[in-house]
């Protein structure tokens, strides 16, 4: 028996649907052909449903109710099916989303106090006289941040300056599967004679009942401008086991001699940021 060109096997079904349903509807009564009828259009839909089986793994419960991790599906009395998506478990500490934990633009403060404590939330180690807030008003640099900077010069004698944050002014705490991002802005004097300054900044752990710190990451560089448009990052991953999970975390401003090449740093746009790695 000779078979047309381009005849499927879904074509003669098809052909074998129509003959038949045509001789039912003759030779049946109608509550016959509306029963054959229902149950093909239930083969067609059982054949024509489809799922991903890659994003979501279904289950079909006691009552019948198809379920997933994150959504679950219904038939109303309609018989349309629905979804609903469940709020999934996140227990974590970091942020879900880059949060900034610390921003200084040294605008708010003041040289108040008096020794190491001069500045408010902030702590001197070295000379407690090289450290210093500065206004652009003097005209030896410009900033994009407000009016005012920090200062921080060395000598033979202190040969390093830090300017660190307190828990008075930063308490938090290094939590575990975080990103950390600091970053911030350097310049120099417009009238220092060397042509560049060095900088040097860092993040520490801080054990503030043993009194262990910890130092954990540094960037450093020089800078030739006085717009305090030289810029920096340093990035810090804790991991899930990290050493220093829990301690508090400070940030280390520094200015470390250079022998013949003693001219100020000046800070700026200092921001710690966090981010989950999860």
């Amino acid at each position: 028996m000779a078979v047309e060109p381009g005849f499927t096997a879904a074509k003669g079904f098809d052909m074998f649907k129509r003959h038949f349903s045509a001789a039912l509807q003759k030779s049946m009564n109608l509550s016959l052909f509306l029963v054959w009828a229902a149950m093909g259009c239930s083969l067609d839909y059982t054949l024509n449903y489809e799922h991903d089986s890659e994003t979501t793994t279904q289950t079909e419960n006691d009552t019948g109710t198809l379920s997933s991790d994150t959504t679950t599906q219904t038939e109303n009395d309609t018989g349309t099916l629905s979804a609903t998506t469940s709020d999934s478990a996140f227990d974590t500490d970091c942020p879900l989303q880059e949060t900034t934990l610390f921003y200084e633009s040294f605008e708010d403060i003041g040289e108040s106090g008096t020794g190491k404590n001069k500045i408010s939330g902030w702590v001197v180690f070295g000379h407690p006289d090289y450290v210093h807030l500065e206004d652009e008003s003097g005209g030896q640099f410009t900033t994009a941040w407000g009016t005012q900077v920090l200062s921080l010069y060395t000598s033979e004698v202190f040969s390093q300056t830090h300017f660190e944050t307190t828990s008075a002014r930063f308490d938090e705490k290094f939590t575990e599967n975080t990103t950390y991002t600091l970053s911030f802005n350097a310049g120099r004097r417009s009238n220092e004679a060397a042509p560049t300054s060095a900088y040097l900044v860092g993040l520490w752990a801080k054990n503030d009942s043993t009194g262990v710190e910890t130092h954990l990451d540094s960037v450093s560089g020089v800078v030739s401008g006085s717009d305090m448009s030289e810029s920096n990052i340093l990035v810090f991953k804790t991991g899930s086991n990290h050493a220093n999970l829990g301690e508090r975390i400070a940030i280390r401003l520094s200015k470390m001699d250079e022998a013949s090449n003693r001219t100020v740093i000046l800070y700026d746009n200092v921001r710690l940021t966090a981010s989950c790695d999860q």
